[in-house]
């Protein structure tokens, strides 16, 4: 079958139209993936941190609350019943919905002085869009920076709106 030149540019233009679109739809998805990745823990987070038993998982102290903060560009801050300022910062982990965080804070004795400060480390899964579960690690220091004790931690989120 032979084409004239009118049939031909209607194919070409089909053709152009065909490859704009699928450009635009995948520069769309990208966008939308990339944003929903990056941005997906940013906001802040009621928390309820409970201190465990690294081995058993079992929980060593009463649960407590806190308040977490992940910024934009991967800073964040918290607070909670033990903790008065926590600063730290936070990553998109290996896998859909993986982020790691880790944060220190300045630990105080029952009467007020400073003692040594603290840091945490942990891995946190998304579950839906307003909810996230944790676990990771509380290493302790004194004063002069050395490692005084250390222990384990789990916690849940729950997005604040």
């Amino acid at each position: 079958m032979k084409m004239n030149g009118k049939s031909i540019r209607v194919v070409w233009g089909f053709k152009f139209i065909l490859i704009v679109c699928l450009g635009i739809a995948a520069t769309a998805s990208a966008q939308e993936t990339s944003q929903w990745a990056n941005a997906l823990i940013e906001g802040t987070w009621r928390t309820n941190v409970t201190p465990i038993n690294c081995q058993t998982g079992t929980p060593v102290a009463p649960a407590f609350p806190g308040i977490l903060t992940f910024s934009q560009g991967g800073t964040l801050s918290g607070t909670s019943a033990t903790v008065s300022s926590a600063y730290g910062v936070w990553s998109k982990g290996h896998g859909r919905r993986l982020y790691t965080f880790a944060f220190t804070n300045l630990r105080y004795d029952a009467s007020g002085v400073l003692v040594g400060s603290q840091v945490v480390r942990q891995t946190a899964s998304m579950s839906g869009n307003d909810q996230f579960t944790s676990s990771g690690t509380v290493q302790f220091f004194d004063l002069a920076g050395n490692l005084v004790g250390n222990g384990c931690a789990a916690s849940t989120g729950a997005r604040f709106e």
